[in-house]
């Protein structure tokens, strides 16, 4: 049985690779770079990225900081192994401290426990009436008032820096090297904003951006990737016991559905199969709409 949003495996694999090629070469770069964060989105665009060049051309580097997930970081470790690419692991947590990113109080209150983390989301989102994402949509342009709003901004603008220091250090090694930067974001993410603008996940080339989450976990499971990796829950790998799922408000199943729909590329009736309501179409259509100043071009 087929669903609505399968696509052919080997088809997007060999497109893709093609692309990553076609742009190398126009780049005239010597080698391939990526963050590689141990999860199904990285882990696929480096398998892709070997599928186009030498292993030995590919380069991955973990930044992670004193709240990422070991766990994450074993399985970047075993899926670089597995291609036999070039790839290491860095600490950037002396670099966030020393930028006091670590000191202000909601991060300190959000790193403490996920336990904690899940209840003050279910607090935030009793007291404001929408999700603390769909908040950090508008925070650009809204100041936070009150404790909540007060939380949440500290936690964002230290996750926000975090990303931005690991892109700033990438885009520096790949200038060093004649390495071209990739971009591991995919369509889901980049259509309602779950991304950091300026971040590791803001590149200029960023080849699976055609896909949707659910895609990319078919491509995944097509190109036989460490259990470790297919098995990780989708995260932010910032704030302890926080998924991508629980932030968003749903699972990637059901955004991706409504995405191709608010596209105008499915029926309407498919999402009753699915017991797809009206408000969470309207919400994914609120991301949407609030998300529009991130995937501007500055």
């Amino acid at each position: 049985m087929t669903g609505p949003l399968d696509i052919d495996a080997h088809a997007a694999k060999e497109r893709m690779t093609a692309g990553i090629l076609d742009r190398m070469r126009a780049a005239e770069a010597e080698g391939l770079l990526l963050g590689m964060s141990g999860g199904v989105d990285s882990s696929v665009l480096a398998a892709l990225c070997t599928n186009a060049v030498n292993a030995q051309q590919v380069h991955a580097r973990h930044l992670f900081d004193r709240y990422s997930s070991p766990r994450l970081r074993a399985c970047a470790r075993a899926m670089a192994e597995r291609l036999g690419i070039d790839y290491r692991e860095e600490s950037i947590t002396s670099a966030m401290q020393a930028r006091g990113l670590y000191a202000v109080p909601g991060v300190r209150v959000t790193g403490l426990a996920g336990w904690l983390n899940r209840l003050l989301y279910s607090l935030y989102q009793r007291a404001t009436g929408e999700t603390p994402f769909l908040s950090t949509l508008k925070s650009p342009q809204t100041p936070p008032v009150g404790w909540h709003h007060s939380i949440l901004s500290q936690a964002e603008n230290s996750m926000n820096a975090r990303h931005r220091y690991r892109r700033e250090q990438l885009e520096a090694l790949a200038r060093e090297r004649n390495w071209l930067l990739l971009g591991a974001a995919n369509r889901s993410e980049w259509l309602i904003g779950w991304f950091v603008k300026g971040g590791i996940d803001d590149l200029p080339f960023q080849p699976l951006l055609g896909l949707y989450k659910t895609q990319v976990r078919q491509l995944a499971t097509s190109l036989d990737l460490p259990a470790c990796v297919l098995a990780n829950r989708p995260s932010p790998d910032m704030l302890p016991g926080i998924t991508d799922e629980f932030a968003i408000g749903l699972d990637y199943l059901r955004l991706d559905l409504i995405l191709e729909y608010l596209m105008g590329d499915l029926p309407g009736e498919t999402l009753a199969d699915y017991s797809i309501h009206r408000e969470l179409i309207e919400y994914v259509r609120d991301l949407m709409q609030g998300s529009m100043w991130k995937r501007r071009s500055d």
